[in-house]
């Protein structure tokens, strides 16, 4: 029954694979798209309607009826998401805006985040400018209907098909742009975007925010792929897209990063002589170590990033993370830790066995509970509080307490950590299937821990010396604690 069950898991994972790369038969082939330029491009730039949206499809990876359905862009009235035409006299570009879930940024100081510029154009041909601005104007002014359009072009796409053998559908024209990035070697965010997938339905474009660069350059490349069938490669227009940052709006900067690790280094730098001096000390170490962690496993903050000891190989440096869901067989995932972060949970557990003996005399309430988690029965990360009853506590590094501990110094929300490595780890062209893994997004392959995952261990510790890399370059090195 379990070879059964995995079997049909391995079927799932490749029925997701081919949603992600198509097959050959669910796409269209290069010939396909070949013959279907050649009878349509010269139609399309006389006038012909259906023509004319079954070029621009394949160009822009969106379906006819999306294409005619867009409305115009109306400066100052159309609000910051969406699609728009932006129909100028020399120039007509299809306008997409990123619509990216809140994150309630409102008390934020936006100094500590990356500006971002998250609108999207993609130019139209210049030869096709004039017959696609005399249809849209017609769209627009309600001459023709949505129900003739749809009539023209289902016609002209079965004499399509018949004359030259295609197998061509709106969904498969839109689909190509995708197949053609998959199969140049871009990854799925920079398909995405150009498509315009809404971001609040995929959580890889909302994680990330990179420059312009790469997803100009990679439509670039597409669409003088396209026009060189037709000889019309002199027809591309360039993009009119900012090089700035295109994606979250939650990326911190750089220097934001360091100011809250130099922070917390000076504050757990006080005098921790007293026991209670010593608790004091051990709460400033003890969130000191859990930034350090947050950051350099990018793990979900919906508990403790160290469950227990148990969850950390020292050995392999591997952490065990299941931050999600519920089935920890199949749905978790183990990462490799780069060394920093090694270190640190080597330090923090030199602290607690030194304060476990202190506690032992001065709070013995509290020194069995310190021994669990040394022994790797209770969590790991926690503070020393006082309970309504004046009796001293370890209290988890859960979200609720970890917002009313930061509330008064950094504002961001929790999952900041997230964000920022992901950004990183794409631009250092980082293979994007092991990002992936790191981080639980892993929506086209089989969870690291399955048996199926083609994941190898040198890779994830490629990743964790990236980590280490840039934990390096902001200064973040291991802190000690009581001895």
């Amino acid at each position: 029954k379990r070879r059964v069950l995995q079997g049909r898991q391995l079927a799932q994972s490749f029925t997701m694979r081919s949603i992600a790369a198509q097959c050959a038969w669910e796409g269209l082939s290069e010939n396909e798209v070949q013959r279907t330029l050649s009878s349509c491009y010269e139609k399309a730039i006389s006038g012909c309607r259906p023509s004319l949206w079954i070029v621009l499809s394949l160009l822009l990876g969106r379906t006819p009826e999306r294409l005619w359905s867009t409305s115009r862009q109306i400066y100052g009235n159309t609000g910051t998401t969406g699609e728009y035409w932006r129909v100028n006299k020399k120039k007509i570009q299809l306008v997409s805006y990123l619509s990216l879930p809140d994150f309630q940024l409102d008390n934020v100081d936006q100094q500590l985040v990356e500006p971002v510029y998250n609108c999207l154009l993609l130019p139209v041909p210049k030869s096709l400018i004039e017959s696609l601005r005399t249809v849209l104007n017609a769209v627009w002014a309600d001459d023709i209907s949505s129900e003739d359009l749809r009539a023209e072009f289902r016609d002209c796409i079965k004499k399509l098909n018949s004359d030259n053998n295609t197998r061509l559908t709106g969904n498969r024209l839109a689909a190509n742009l995708h197949r053609w990035l998959i199969h140049a070697g871009h990854i799925d965010v920079v398909s995405k975007r150009l498509r315009g997938i809404d971001a609040k339905v995929n959580f890889k474009q909302r994680y990330e925010a990179n420059f312009l660069g790469d997803t100009r350059l990679a439509y670039c490349e597409y669409a003088t792929a396209l026009l060189e069938t037709v000889d019309r490669v002199d027809d591309w227009q360039v993009s009119d897209c900012k090089p700035i940052a295109f994606g979250t709006h939650l990326r911190v900067k750089d220097e934001a990063i360091c100011y809250l690790f130099e922070d917390l280094r000076q504050r757990a730098s006080l005098s921790k002589r007293s026991f209670d001096g010593a608790c004091a000390f051990h709460n400033r170490y003890a969130m000191y170590a859990y930034q350090l962690l947050m950051l350099a496993s990018g793990h979900r903050p919906v508990r403790v990033p160290l469950d227990t000891l148990c969850s950390f190989d020292a050995v392999s440096q591997e952490l065990f993370i299941c931050d999600k869901v519920a089935n920890r067989a199949y749905d978790s995932r183990t990462i490799v830790l780069p060394q920093v972060a090694c270190q640190q949970i080597d330090h923090y557990l030199q602290h607690l066995s030194a304060l476990e003996r202190r506690s032992r005399r001065s709070a013995p309430e509290i020194s069995s509970q310190i021994q669990k988690a040394i022994e790797g029965t209770s969590a790991l990360l926690f503070r020393i509080e006082r309970n309504r009853r004046n009796q001293l506590v370890l209290v988890p590094f859960d979200p609720m307490h970890v917002n009313r501990w930061l509330e008064e110094d950094w504002t961001l929300p929790l999952n900041w950590h997230r964000h920022w490595l992901r950004s990183k780890l794409t631009e250092s062209k980082h293979p994007h299937e092991y990002i992936d893994q790191l981080l639980g997004h892993e929506d086209d392959q089989p969870p690291g821990l399955s048996p199926f995952s083609n994941l190898t261990y040198a890779g994830r510790k490629a990743v964790a010396v990236r980590i280490q890399g840039y934990l390096t370059e902001l200064g973040i090195t291991p802190l000690e604690g009581i001895k």
